[in-house]
């Protein structure tokens, strides 16, 4: 069988993750124990994804993306001068 994943970037801040599953069943016992075990993979999978982006540290300033006018509307110096 063959599995890709493949992260592709909708704008600066999300992604979409896309995966392909192919396999060839040998019969419908077959292809519904493949397709059980698809739904429990993924699954486990996407909760693991999802714990490391969670426990991540975020990013110590936004302008380490480029994103410097929302990280300096944030700083401490610009919120003094308002």
């Amino acid at each position: 069988f063959t599995w890709a994943w493949g992260l592709y970037p909708l704008d600066r801040e999300r992604t979409r993750l896309v995966t392909r599953l192919r396999w060839r069943a040998d019969g419908p016992l077959a292809r519904i124990l493949m397709d059980a075990l698809e739904i429990w993979m993924m699954r486990k999978h996407l909760l693991g994804i999802r714990r490391r982006v969670e426990d991540r540290k975020p990013l110590a300033g936004r302008a380490a993306l480029g994103d410097r006018s929302r990280a300096a509307a944030h700083s401490p110096a610009s919120s003094r001068s308002r």
